[in-house]
């Protein structure tokens, strides 16, 4: 499965699943600002992924070039049960897609939204689950900036996902005088306003490290 992953074309997968053998269509997971998710197969394989598709001229427009860029090379680095996975990343003259693991079981907000709010035994399980995969991340000196529920995606056997790379930074720039890793604190406010953390909204400056 490894080895097909890796020579995998993209003129091998199939965007339109969805309809009738008459009249395929798309199946759309999601719609964001600058693009959509879409389920996709494999043609000869039949397995299904998600693609993203990044719309290349509104990334540029919005000066966003360096946030797609962030989320690939984070996903290429980042292997843990609690992470979606990148399978593979292609582009051309329009779009930027990256091929990620399929979770068909929906967001965590949906649950919650529906519960109204979870058991205590839940939660505990849930913030588990987030910590540990933080964990790996701040291992790679890895930044995550939108947790969210509406980033925590559940797979068919509700295994939980973090989702959404786009905010995610590093805690380590290179010095240009010796050419090796430097820590430093990161003082951008980013996010989703009613989820920020209070370390961004205090400006304290954050790395990554427990408090």
């Amino acid at each position: 499965h490894k080895y097909h992953l890796e020579h995998i074309k993209f003129q091998d997968l199939d965007q339109r699943i969805g309809g009738t053998p008459d009249d395929p269509q798309q199946i759309i997971l999601g719609q964001g600002a600058f693009g959509r998710v879409l389920i996709v197969r494999h043609k000869s394989t039949k397995e299904t992924y998600a693609l993203k598709c990044l719309n290349k001229e509104q990334i540029v427009e919005n000066g966003l070039e360096q946030h797609v860029v962030d989320e690939r090379k984070v996903m290429t680095m980042i292997d843990h049960p609690f992470l979606l996975k990148l399978h593979k990343s292609f582009w051309d003259k329009k779009y930027v897609y990256l091929l990620l693991e399929l979770c068909l079981g929906g967001e965590l907000f949906t649950f919650l939204r529906k519960a109204g709010r979870f058991t205590e035994k839940a939660s505990r399980f849930y913030a588990a689950i987030v910590t540990r995969a933080f964990e790996h991340m701040h291992d790679k000196h890895i930044i995550y900036r939108d947790l969210k529920p509406e980033n925590l995606l559940l797979d068919t056997d509700n295994n939980l996902k973090i989702s959404d790379f786009g905010l995610s930074a590093f805690s380590l720039s290179q010095s240009a005088e010796e050419h090796t890793p430097v820590a430093q604190l990161l003082h951008t406010t980013c996010g989703t306003p009613n989820y920020v953390a209070p370390e961004v909204l205090a400006d304290r400056g954050y790395d990554g490290k427990a408090a």
